[in-house]
């Protein structure tokens, strides 16, 4: 007869005890997760909770001795099947191996903690026009004529070209018309040198400002009006391209989101020193718009040539208008502002027309707080007081593909933006009001 293996009742062989004893560990290990589930369950109100709103937790738990138990393997099988039947059900207690209580977990709907989804839909807003950034080169050559004091109670004391000019620039730096814009001044030529760079190197001293943008209105003592003061019109070359490469540097450095920057050039003459071709002085502000955004405007006066203001300003981004053309040009409607020989009040005129074009057909794209706006889907529509059907513009690929009916987008440097085309700004009046609807991406 073979030995009996069998072990007595109530005993362990060494391996019977570490089986036991792992069973052991596992069931506080499965206790401990079961404990962490409940509670992130009830933290998070994940699905597995009674109620998949936020909830608080009420955990009431005892703690009872850990006694090292002997039975054997298959009593503690029975206890483990026991523990499950009796767990779960709103203020359960789940039993364990040696008597543990496991921790009795509620959880209770808190409204109060409830937070509604975040949406995107359409909104539609009233758009503002930027306010204005300018850079003004104003011609100082010998033909601008006599020199004055600089006095705005009155007309200019002297009957000259460049004395109604300073005149009527200082009466609009102190406008209440110009309120909320800026403005930066420089002359053609800097009274610096009569040296002149043609190019958009910083040798090219109409690359700088000798004012910097200064807030408008400006006060009777501000720098604008000291530094138009203190010129005085003597210089010998009429630097037509070298004004013109100046004015793409300013303007595109000194560019501040939220703003809207322009270029404007007065000259009196037609180009006598760096190149005088058409063709090359267009192509400055053309290149400078396609890749910036950033328009030129063209004031002439008694003794620039028509053809050549127009061939500089049709290329440069201003709207057709039939106001202020040279009464010599053919064509009744022209891009650039003749001031003939610079009476204020016509000058200051051209001014506002030319701000109110400016800042008229550009407006920043509202934010929202639910996301980025979708410019791809953004609705624009052109209403008159007066009761008339909107308009819904089209969104055109590029100024290429404009017309009367058309916007375009941009990215001015972070802020979204709608640009009328020139021929649907033209179209603008003090009672129209421009509408736009937007999407987001949401967050």
């Amino acid at each position: 007869m073979k030995p009996s293996t069998d072990k007595p009742h109530g005993l362990h062989t060494d391996e019977n005890h570490s089986t036991s004893t792992w069973s052991r560990q596992i069931r506080r290990l499965s206790s401990l997760f079961l404990l962490c589930s409940a509670w992130a369950s009830g933290c998070a109100g994940s699905s597995e909770a009674a109620d998949p709103h936020h909830a608080t937790t009420a955990i009431d738990s005892e703690q009872d001795g850990e006694s090292e138990s002997t039975e054997d393997s298959s009593d503690e099988q029975d206890s483990e099947d026991s523990d499950d039947s009796a767990s779960g059900g709103r203020g359960s207690v789940a039993q364990g191996s040696g008597g543990r209580k496991f921790p009795d977990v509620e959880f209770t709907y808190d409204p109060a903690k409830d937070e509604l989804p975040v949406t995107c839909a359409e909104k539609t807003f009233s758009t503002q026009p930027l306010p204005l950034d300018m850079f003004i080169v104003l011609d100082r050559t010998g033909s601008m004529g006599s020199d004055c004091a600089l006095d705005l109670s009155g007309p200019p004391a002297v009957d000259s070209k460049w004395c109604k000019a300073v005149s009527a620039l200082g009466q609009y730096f102190t406008s209440a018309d110009a309120t909320g814009h800026r403005a930066a001044l420089q002359f053609m030529i800097p009274a610096a040198t009569q040296s002149t760079d043609c190019s958009t190197a910083s040798t090219n001293l109409h690359t700088a400002a000798e004012v910097e943008l200064t807030s408008l209105p400006e006060a009777a003592d501000g720098a604008l009006l000291a530094a138009l003061d203190a010129q005085v019109p003597d210089a010998t070359s009429t630097a037509i391209e070298s004004a013109l490469n100046g004015i793409t540097v300013y303007t595109s450095a000194h560019r501040t989101p939220g703003r809207e920057m322009i270029g404007i050039l007065i000259s009196d003459g037609d180009p006598s020193f760096c190149s005088d071709s058409l063709n090359t002085l267009a192509r400055i502000p053309r290149q400078h718009l396609e890749a910036t955004g950033i328009r030129t405007f063209v004031m002439g006066m008694t003794g620039a040539a028509a053809a050549t203001l127009e061939a500089i300003a049709e290329e440069a981004g201003a709207p057709e208008h039939e106001d202020f053309c040279d009464p010599s040009d053919e064509n009744p409607s022209c891009h650039y502002w003749s001031v003939g020989d610079g009476n204020p009040a016509a000058f200051v005129a051209a001014l506002n027309a030319i701000q109110e074009t400016a800042v008229g057909c550009e407006f920043a794209v509202p934010s929202t707080e639910e996301g980025l706006i979708k410019l791809d889907t953004v609705r624009v529509e052109m209403s008159a007081d007066g009761g008339t059907l909107p308009l819904v513009l089209d969104q055109a690929s590029d100024e290429a593909a404009c017309s009367d009916q058309h916007y375009t987008t941009g990215d001015l440097d972070g802020t979204p933006t709608i640009r009328l085309c020139p021929a649907t700004c033209a179209r603008m009046t003090d009672t129209t009001r421009l509408d736009v609807t937007v999407e987001c991406y949401g967050d």
